[in-house]
């Protein structure tokens, strides 16, 4: 179950990291950038499909934890949007190279969006384990003096 959350935070850092690439490569018309994004972009789903195999996982393991049901359902519907949304913009950008600046602007912009929602999801996820405690270890019983 400690799978789960060590997974999740190089998506985050990934993909924000590409979205700044695509934003600089439209400030500076450089091959690089858009390199660079679209292999951190890529990275970026790769983490995302790891952290959805590892929060399922993580959610059978935390079954015996009563979670609840409608936020776990919120949070997973909400990282395979995440993820469907992100492999399609990568599908996008990898199919034109060449893509104009107006196109480049479109594919920024939609990434942050996807961010935003990543964001949002995260969030979500952090509710389950602040408030509700799931996949958090109870501490040991101390002893009554």
């Amino acid at each position: 179950m400690e799978a789960h959350p060590f997974s999740v935070h190089f998506p985050v850092a990934l993909l924000l990291v590409a979205g700044v690439s695509y934003g600089v490569s439209l400030f500076r018309d450089t091959a690089f950038f858009r390199r660079a994004g679209l292999y951190l972009h890529l990275l970026g789903v790769s983490g995302l499909v790891l952290a959805i195999l590892t929060g399922r996982a993580a959610q059978a393991a935390a079954r015996s934890q009563h979670p609840p049901e409608d936020l776990i359902r919120q949070h997973e519907l909400s990282g395979y949007v995440v993820l469907w949304l992100a492999a399609m913009l990568l599908v996008w950008v990898w199919l034109r190279p060449k893509a104009t600046r107006r196109e480049f602007m479109a594919i920024t912009l939609i990434l942050a969006a996807v961010l935003g929602l990543l964001i949002w999801d995260a969030s979500l996820g952090g509710t389950l384990v602040y408030r509700y405690g799931i996949g958090v270890d109870a501490p040991p019983a101390l002893p009554v003096p």
